[in-house]
Parts: structure tokens; C-alpha cells; sequence
């Protein structure tokens, strides 16, 4: 040390005299506690952060999925003149066309597939041969999921298990355990209806025109949603403006349920016909997933709200809270109120 620092020193009381050789460095158990909490604050902060980053990113890629979903449909309506219809109930599957008047027994998804870049999926129903083939190949289609059809921010598998009795569905039996699951439900209008008859349970191969035109189809004056059982609507009947009606949300789904307890809304394939799994109602609004819901509402595991699509291709947020009223008029493609039906 210089003799001008000895010097300064020496101008010093004792007590605050120091030497560079005595003194120590360190923290007390108060400073140390005080800089953890700190640290804890910052990587908590940091967290939130990336946490909130990342489901940012999902939001963009369930709206980007349900953005493509729109142009689908529109594809479909240019092509067929008529938007996907909701197949012939949910006892079917995708099948070979029996007659044209009514179409594909399978549901919307199945019929968007061409128009989604999985035109060979969609085929896979339709392909003729012997029984063992046919049923390989229906196989080959329930167990195939499309990421389009799934929400990144779901935490569920996108195979779900599938309702197991034997006979369930009029033209597949024994079907798989487990089957290909989608996070998007079409619109069904203001309030919930499932015929709970179906065309002749012989099976497609037995079905005849004279029997088709005999059974009691539903007509489009029993729904007022966009897409229904067996139902071809057409532009002109979305007298509310496509801007106006919703196609498809994201569904509720419990997410809170006992694995492998069935709420009903959640087992079968996505690509199955008219069903709880793939078409919801606006009669409520929608719900968080992490709530209590109906399995016939829109829902979602998004904060906030749940994301659609409109008949027109524009994606739109509904939020939780939304007024009831105006969700309910999202459903309907006319201005006919036809009545609420107890959930």
C-alpha cells in the first residue's frame, strides 16, 4: 500500500480503517434469500413468457388449420355446387355411393378429404373387392388421423378409443379399438337434433333405391345449420350471408373425464357420419374444456374463446363470455327460429 494511502488511513477512525489483505468478501443468509427470490421471480416471469409465446403459436397454427378447412369447403361447394353435408347418421361409415340421390354415407370430414391433398385416404372407402378388403381398407381410413382436423393446443391424443359394440356400425363390424379423432365439429344450427332412425340395418349392400326413397329422410326445414344428415344445402340458402354462419369450431370435449369412460361425444372416428363427434350446436356458448359442458357445444382448450371458421373462409374467435344471442345467430343460416330442443 502507497504512504498516501497509510496516510488517508491513519485520518481514520479505527472502526473504519480497512485493509485490502483482511478484508472479506461474501453474503450474508438475508442477501443470499433476497437474490434467490429474485432469480425465482425472473424465471417465473421468463416462463410465462415462453409459455405464453408458444400457445401464441398454436393459436396461429389452429387458425392457419381451420383457414385451410374453409377453403375446402368452398372448393367442395364449387365443384359439387352444394357444401358437405353430414352423412347418413352415426351407424355409418364412409362407403361407396349406393345411390346418388343421397350421397355418401360418411360424414363432412370424409367428404372435404379430396379437397384437403388426401384424395387417396378419402378412396380408401371406396375401393370394391371381397368383404375382407373392403373392411381392411375402412380400417386403413378410421385409424388414419389428419393433422388439418387436429388443435395443437389439445393435449389428447388424436386416436381416442372407439365405442366397441360388435355391431355398431351398419357396414363395418368388429371395428377397431381405436380411431382417428378430430378438434373441429361443423355447425348444426341453434339447436341439437339426431335422428335416431337410419337407413335399413342390413347393411349398404342390401339397400335399395325403392327403400331409400321410401325412408323418411330429414328435410332441410328441420335444421337451419350449416350442415346436417344427408341434407345437400346450397348457396342460396344461406340467406343470412356466408359472412354471417359459422361452418366449423373447435369442440368441446371433457378433458377432465376418467380415461376410458365415454361421455359420448368423444367415441367414434371423425370420419363417421351424422354423430355427437363431429357436429355441435350454438344453442350454448361455447366452453372452456377445463369447464363443464355439453357434448353438443362448442368448446375449446384455448384461453378466452374458441376459434371457427365462417361459410365465407374467414376465421373468427368466439369468445367464452360471448353474448348468447349472438353465437346462437351464428348458427343459423336463415332467419327461420325454429325452437330450442332441451340439452
Amino acid at each position: 500500500m502507497t504512504k498516501q494511502n497509510n496516510r488517508y488511513e491513519r485520518g481514520l477512525p479505527e472502526t473504519q480503517r480497512f485493509s485490502f489483505g483482511r478484508y472479506r468478501f461474501g453474503l450474508t443468509v438475508i442477501e443470499v434469500i433476497v437474490v434467490i427470490a429474485i432469480i425465482g421471480i425472473l424465471t417465473s416471469t421468463l416462463l410465462v413468457g415462453v409459455q405464453a409465446a408458444r400457445e401464441s403459436a398454436r393459436k396461429t397454427s389452429c387458425r392457419n388449420n381451420l383457414r385451410q378447412i374453409g377453403l375446402a369447403v368452398q372448393a367442395h361447394e364449387s365443384s359439387r355446387q352444394y357444401y358437405p353435408n353430414n352423412g347418413w347418421g352415426f351407424r355409418w361409415l364412409p362407403d361407396a355411393p349406393i345411390h346418388p340421390r343421397y350421397g355418401q354415407a360418411g360424414g363432412w370430414i370424409f367428404q372435404l378429404l379430396p379437397y384437403l391433398e388426401h384424395k387417396e385416404l378419402h378412396d380408401l372407402a371406396l375401393v370394391g373387392g371381397s368383404a375382407d378388403v373392403a373392411r381392411g381398407n375402412k380400417l386403413g381410413l378410421l385409424t388414419t388421423p389428419v393433422a388439418v382436423f387436429n388443435c395443437p393446443s389439445r393435449t389428447m391424443s388424436v386416436m381416442i378409443e372407439q365405442r366397441q359394440d360388435p355391431e355398431f356400425y351398419l357396414n363395418l363390424p368388429r371395428p377397431p379399438e381405436k380411431v382417428a379423432s378430430s378438434d373441429y365439429a361443423v355447425n348444426g344450427g341453434t339447436y341439437s337434433i339426431f335422428p335416431l332412425r337410419h337407413p335399413t340395418e342390413q347393411g349398404p349392400r342390401e339397400l335399395s333405391s325403392s327403400y331409400l326413397e321410401r325412408f323418411p329422410w330429414p328435410t332441410a326445414a328441420q335444421n337451419n345449420g350449416a350442415a346436417f344428415m344427408q341434407v345437400r344445402l346450397r348457396a342460396s340458402e344461406f340467406r343470412r350471408g356466408t359472412s354471417n354462419v359459422l361452418w366449423a369450431a373447435e369442440r368441446f370435449i371433457k378433458t377432465n373425464r376418467p380415461a376410458g369412460l365415454d361421455d359420448g361425444g368423444n367415441d367414434q372416428s371423425m370420419y363417421s357420419g351424422h354423430c355427437s363427434d363431429t357436429i355441435r350446436f350454438t344453442a350454448q356458448p361455447p366452453r372452456s374444456n377445463q369447464q363443464s359442458g355439453d357434448r353438443r357445444t362448442f368448446g375449446s382448450s384455448h384461453s378466452g374463446g374458441v376459434i371457427g371458421v365462417l361459410m365465407d373462409g374467414a376465421v373468427h374467435d368466439f369468445a367464452f363470455d360471448i353474448d348468447e344471442a349472438v353465437f346462437r345467430a351464428y348458427g343459423r343460416r336463415n332467419d327461420a327460429h325454429l325452437p330450442l330442443l332441451d340439452f
